[in-house]
């Protein structure tokens, strides 16, 4: 059986880390998106990037490649929050030292917050059964 993951830009220094049954089987390094095991049919198979489950599944024969990629939604959101947000709340604060308003500073410190809370949410997800399916796809090639 195959196992490959598209970790996305987010993830791109993590290990793999493949469990089979409950025991660790395979540790990808850093440089290989990857890893190769022996599975026999009804074994649950946990698929982490570090410490965090990406994919679980029970192998049937006849599957043998599985893709884990991240879905359009958590590539989106990845970049607004590592690309956009900090970016436009950086412009607004230097900005906002030419502006003496108190609704220009409330538009700013709503955007810090809104940024804030866009981290936050997006890093729980990798906690949060429901929500990670929403970000990791998993395929039978």
């Amino acid at each position: 059986m195959k196992i490959i993951v598209n970790r996305g830009l987010d993830n791109i220094f993590t290990r793999i880390r493949v469990f089979k049954n409950g025991h660790l089987m395979v540790v990808c390094p850093k440089e290989r998106d990857y890893c190769e095991l022996d599975a026999m049919d009804g074994d649950r198979i946990v698929v982490k990037l570090n410490y965090v489950i990406i994919a679980s599944f029970v192998y049937r024969d006849g599957q043998d490649v599985f893709y884990i990629s991240p879905t359009r939604m958590s590539k989106l959101w990845s970049w607004l929050n590592f690309s956009v947000l900090p970016y436009l709340t950086l412009v607004l604060f230097v900005i906002n030292a030419m502006i003496v308003s108190d609704a220009y500073d409330f538009l700013c410190i709503g955007m810090l917050v809104l940024t804030v809370l866009s981290l936050m949410f997006f890093m729980s997800c990798a906690i949060n059964p429901r929500r990670r399916d929403m970000m990791f796809r998993l395929d039978v090639l």
